[in-house]
């Protein structure tokens, strides 16, 4: 009555295949998205900043950093 016949298992297999596709393909439908799409959206935009190396160091800095500890930095 329980047992496992090859066709049980050759279902089993079908249907496991068959949800497992459908989801990759409703997730993929509902994470791409158009260049732009979001800022359309009126959400919010990426506040990053453009990191520029120091001369002096070579450490990536940001455009409106400190001076740090050292007596030759330029950023003053």
């Amino acid at each position: 009555m329980f047992g496992f016949s090859p066709l049980k298992l050759l279902i089993l297999g079908v249907i496991i295949v068959a949800v497992w596709y459908g989801f990759k393909m409703f997730s993929r439908g509902r994470s791409v998205s158009e260049p732009g799409e979001q800022a359309k959206a009126g959400q919010k935009k990426n506040n990053a900043l453009d990191m520029t190396a120091c001369a002096v160091c070579g450490d990536f800095v940001a455009p409106n950093a400190k001076a740090c500890e050292r007596d030759d930095c330029p950023y003053s």
